[in-house]
């Protein structure tokens, strides 16, 4: 009985579609995001992470990750949005070395990194113009989300010694999602500097589990705008 009961509610539940760049964020949605979405009491949903196509030769299997070219992106997105089985379809970039193509890129105006960001996703939602879609890119990439408990990242590598310049590092900055995008001191490779061996799928689900959702939330305002947004489906 109660196995049936669990059947007909993951029926009942909303499907939410996320492409994604590559395994570190599909593995974050399905380890992390998607047991936080299925716990949701008032309206449970499910997450499908899809790792964009980069390319198809004939009929071999298709090359995953890698550069958003803008049109295989739109592309992938339109063929997901004419899945009718789906509420929403949504998408989790990082903004940090987007690629050139990616639409609006050239010509973003001044401002802070936040509002480069949400004009670079207004441009995506704008272009792709459906009512089921919800545009998203993270400021500036996934390793953020793990300055959101800096210490986990130190544990994760059974380390003592660089907990506080870890700490420093988020100290240093409003929010995590603040920590610069240049290719020295980017989140991750803030990370990297520390721990060579940093390998992002494997370190990126174990820190984010070890962190949580919730603290993520409230230390990241963008990324908890996106998750609201997704819980409102």
């Amino acid at each position: 009985m109660g196995k049936k009961s669990v059947g007909r509610q993951t029926l009942n539940m909303k499907k939410i579609f996320i492409l994604v760049e590559g395994q570190t964020e599909e593995k974050f949605i399905k380890q992390i995001l998607s047991p936080y979405f299925i716990k949701l009491t008032e309206s449970p949903k499910i997450l499908i992470p899809i790792i964009h196509k980069t390319k198809t030769i004939g009929s071999r299997p298709s090359f995953k990750g890698g550069s958003l070219i803008y049109s295989k992106v739109k592309k992938e997105l339109l063929n997901l949005l004419n899945d009718g089985s789906s509420a929403c379809v949504t998408t989790m970039f990082d903004y940090y070395a987007l690629d050139k193509s990616f639409l609006g890129i050239n010509n973003i105006p001044s401002g802070t990194s936040i509002q480069k960001v949400e004009y670079l996703e207004k441009a995506l939602k704008d272009d792709i113009n459906h009512l089921k879609f919800l545009s998203n890119i993270l400021l500036h990439e996934f390793e953020a989300l793990l300055f959101s408990e800096p210490e986990q990242i130190a544990n994760a590598f059974n380390d003592s010694k660089n907990i506080n310049i870890l700490k420093g590092i988020r100290l240093s900055f409003k929010t995590p999602e603040e920590i610069d995008n240049s290719p020295e001191t980017a989140p991750s490779k803030r990370i990297i500097k520390l721990y060579p061996n940093y390998d992002k799928p494997f370190y990126g689900a174990l820190i984010s589990k070890k962190t949580g959702v919730k603290k993520m939330l409230q230390e990241c305002p963008h990324f908890n705008n996106w998750i609201l947004n997704l819980e409102k489906i």
